[in-house]
């Protein structure tokens, strides 16, 4: 009788970390459809815990990267709902069905692309960029650039609107990546920032950094420290001239230990 343990070491393998961004890769187009609890309002300790493993330690079997797609697919959808909520609060669109249609956006870091794909699901018409392909979502529709963010291929004032999600504190200058953004970010633009905030706090933003490393499987990797408290942020906005139609901010806790998610909606000024 094959006990427990032994069939979960058949389940299991480990694999290289430049195959797993390969394994991780859907085979349909577009999102998976799902209908789940929330992501972002709580901390999700089940999903930590199967993107460490993956992630960072590849660690791997299918029921874990079929979880790691769902998670990721949840996630997108979730931010943009944010950035949606957010618009529809300051007045800057009036609809609720397709607020992004006909826009053209640009998904600067994509990673998985789930949040590219979920402004798609809204009407935009998503271009995604990263220096590397790490795709776990593709879609005809979508096209996928790989270049520096420092030196985006594209026309100036080409993009009616620009995702920065979760990307600048990997970056070694944050204000030089937003430049460039600004650069192919038409007049009056959009720019939708995401990022996780330093609060002055040392074991929240320990926790904070501990997270964010495992999950992205950066583990004793040389990640960039560019992490930024909100007043930081919307200082380094206010230097580059960008005004802040609208902000908000989700504290999902462990064990009564928060991390602060800061999301801001801003735009290029006239």
């Amino acid at each position: 009788m094959v006990s427990p343990l032994q069939k979960l070491k058949t389940m299991l393998k480990h694999v290289p970390p430049e195959e797993i961004p390969q394994l991780l890769a859907s085979s349909q187009e577009g999102l998976p459809d799902i209908d789940e609890k929330p992501l972002l309002s709580y901390f999700d300790r089940h999903a930590i815990v199967i993107r460490t493993l993956v992630k960072s330690l590849g660690i791997t079997s299918d029921e874990l990267l079929k979880s790691i797609r769902y998670h990721e697919a949840r996630r997108g959808r979730e931010i943009v709902a944010e950035y949606e909520k957010i618009l529809l609060k300051t007045g800057l669109t009036e609809k609720t069905d397709l607020p992004f249609r006909g826009v053209d956006l640009l998904e600067f870091g994509a990673g998985p692309n789930a949040v590219a794909l979920a402004f798609q699901e809204k009407g935009a018409l998503v271009t995604s960029l990263d220096i590397r392909d790490g795709r776990v979502f593709h879609s005809e529709s979508n096209p996928f650039v790989m270049a520096s963010g420092y030196s985006l291929p594209f026309e100036t004032g080409f993009f009616d609107a620009v995702s920065q999600t979760s990307v600048l504190h990997h970056l070694e200058s944050p204000k030089n990546g937003i430049l460039e953004v600004l650069r192919v970010l038409k007049t009056g633009g959009v720019l939708f920032i995401q990022e996780d905030l330093l609060s002055g706090n040392l074991l929240r933003d320990k926790l904070m950094r501990i997270v964010d490393d495992a999950v992205s499987g950066e583990i004793g990797s040389s990640q960039q420290r560019t992490h930024g408290s909100k007043e930081e942020w919307l200082q380094l906005f206010s230097e580059l001239g960008l005004d802040l139609i609208g902000e908000d901010l989700l504290k999902p806790s462990f064990s009564g230990v928060s991390i602060d998610k800061g999301f801001f909606v801003l735009r290029k000024k006239q």
